[in-house]
């Protein structure tokens, strides 16, 4: 079948740009709730369950999140802030089944971040990215 608008294929570059932006701004926003904004209330829940690692673990994963997002957003080493983001959104929906708390949103949110983030691991960064392809 034909495209109806083949003239817009020829942006097909921008695609993994805008996939990068949204993924970049996802994660930086995930990673400022979980180690600023609802650090207390996540770092009381998770230590209900695991002790006193739950300190440790909110600020490992507020600080992943945010390097994630900053490395994906800005389009410097793009294949490895995808692999970082697709670990921590395949431990969200992990998390999500069995402790609500730390993952608030939907495992259809969570399942797309991962599907975002493992086309940008294999498509590479697209346009006005630092990351050049070879």
């Amino acid at each position: 079948m034909l495209n109806p608008i083949p003239e817009l294929l020829t942006l097909g570059f921008f695609a993994p740009f805008i996939l990068r932006v949204v993924a970049g701004l996802i994660f930086l926003s995930l990673g400022y709730r979980h180690a600023v904004k609802e650090r207390a209330a996540t770092t009381a829940a998770v230590n209900e369950r695991w002790g006193q690692v739950g300190t440790f673990f909110v600020w490992y994963l507020g600080i992943a999140e945010v390097t994630a997002g900053l490395l994906i957003l800005l389009g410097l080493w793009t294949q490895i802030g995808a692999v970082i983001g697709a670990v921590i959104a395949v431990k969200m929906l992990l998390l999500k089944r069995k402790h609500a708390v730390l993952a608030k949103e939907s495992t259809a949110f969570y399942g797309l971040l991962l599907a975002i983030c493992l086309s940008l691991l294999i498509s590479g960064a697209g346009a006005l990215a630092f990351d050049l392809p070879l």
